[in-house]
């Protein structure tokens, strides 16, 4: 498409680095910060990426409801299980700091559970969730919008659901981690701002408005007058049900569990994001090497199974993304050229000509 403009990994990567650094955070900080979210862009999660720098993480850094400053305080620890208050902090790192703690429990402990609070957009559940599959472990990540929903759900007359995504990962052998990365809308949020910068509308069946009635002008949403439905839309007889069930399973463990804001019942309150982060050792129950045979064995079993003729090849979450991500390491990362107009214009703020210029 001629509105998508192919910019190097690399050149994301220290723009996003560099812009880290300027608003207080450490070199480490930082980097750690430019993996999560190159990360998405790299495997196609183009809505959690670099598109969101400046809308998400810089204005809230701008306006102080993100703090450099903050670090993940224990609250309570149990066993297996952790608390942790984030105080404001960056999303990408408290969650990237949770997970690190629940591998670090299910070394130990064979399971790992961790909750945080008051912490803010952690991005991509599937870095997260990845994180364990890379120890060897099988890992979970979901998280909240705190109470500040924006699906209607069965008929709801008002927004009563968060896109409240999860994301789940396992080792596979010499295959491709499995990492399932997903809202639990029909569709993230991220997807409707990625569909205004591309001029494109959005599919019947993404949003409706405050009547009920679909709508598919990305406007509608980034105004306020349109809103996500849950996996299944927002009736029960296409199987909204279903996807309701899943919003507020995340719900429960991310935010009514972790002290976190909750969508109903907690507007009075200031935004909390909530995170839960969860690992397993699979050697409590199989010898590593085994169940990742067996993964393996599974899953090439998936990838070769015969489809109808027009289908696509059948695969399975964490298998195209790991080529897409090769591709991309290679060509570069496609985005639309509204956000490349604004990096650009974000990177001369920070003392460079272009983003070219930062990757030189």
């Amino acid at each position: 498409m001629s509105n998508v403009i192919r910019i190097d990994a690399e050149s994301l990567r220290r723009l996003i680095e560099m812009t880290f650094l300027r608003y207080g955070f450490s070199s480490e900080q930082a980097a750690a910060a430019a993996d999560v979210l190159l990360y998405a862009d790299l495997h196609g999660l183009d809505s959690h990426g670099v598109c969101n720098l400046l809308p998400i993480y810089v204005k809230a850094l701008s306006d102080r409801s993100i703090l450099p400053s903050s670090t993940l305080r224990s609250v309570r620890k149990k066993g297996a299980i952790s608390t942790f208050d984030a105080s404001g902090m960056l999303g990408l790192l408290a969650a990237k700091g949770a997970m690190e703690a629940a591998i670090e429990l299910a070394a130990e402990h064979s399971v790992g559970a961790v909750t945080v609070m008051n912490s803010s957009h952690f991005g991509t559940a599937g870095y997260f969730a990845r994180m364990a599959a890379q120890s060897g472990m099988i890992g979970l990540a979901l998280t909240n919008l705190g109470n500040r929903p924006v699906g209607y759900a069965q008929g709801s007359r008002r927004a009563i659901i968060g896109t409240n995504p999860l994301g789940f990962a396992s080792p596979a052998g010499d295959l491709p981690s499995f990492v399932l990365d997903m809202s639990t809308t029909v569709v993230a949020s991220g997807k409707i701002k990625l569909a205004k910068d591309l001029g494109e509308e959005v599919p019947v069946g993404w949003m409706v408005n405050q009547s009920g009635q679909p709508v598919t002008d990305p406007n509608s949403y980034l105004e306020g007058s349109g809103f996500l439905v849950p996996l299944g839309g927002w009736q029960r007889s296409t199987g909204g049900h279903k996807g309701l069930g899943l919003s507020l399973l995340v719900e429960v463990l991310s935010g009514v569990l972790s002290g976190a804001s909750v969508s109903l019942g907690f507007e009075d309150e200031q935004n909390s994001i909530g995170h839960f982060l969860f690992a397993l050792d699979v050697s409590a129950f199989l010898e590593g090497s085994i169940f990742a045979e067996r993964m393996e064995r599974f899953l090439s079993s998936l990838l070769g199974e015969p489809v109808f003729e027009g289908h696509e090849a059948l695969t399975y979450p964490g298998h195209s993304d790991a080529k897409i991500a090769l591709e991309r390491g290679v060509h570069g990362i496609p985005l639309p050229a509204p956000t490349v107009a604004a990096l650009n214009w974000h990177a001369s703020t920070l003392g460079a000509v272009s983003l070219a210029e930062i990757g030189q």
